[in-house]
């Protein structure tokens, strides 16, 4: 196996890794946000943090962002390695 090939290899790994590690991240975030509106059920309006939740789907909208582009990147290196 060419040593080019085994680079190729092994930044497919890594691309690999960093999909499920945004994954994580992504399903930390949708958790959170969901936690902050469960509570608002049972809170006064004042007492919403809706800048939370903003804040957090503005961070898994850009994780999401990468993610995408990893799963992309990796779908190019899989045609490169067959």
């Amino acid at each position: 196996m060419s040593e080019e090939r085994l680079i190729l290899k092994g930044r497919y790994m890594d691309m690999k890794q960093k999909r499920i590690d945004l994954a994580l991240q992504i399903n930390t975030q949708i958790k959170a946000i969901k936690n902050l509106l469960a509570s608002s059920s049972v809170s006064p309006i004042a007492e919403i943090d809706l800048e939370g939740v903003a804040v957090l789907a503005v961070e898994a909208r850009d994780l999401k962002a990468k993610h995408m582009e990893i799963c992309c990147d990796i779908a190019k290196v899989e045609k490169e390695l067959l």
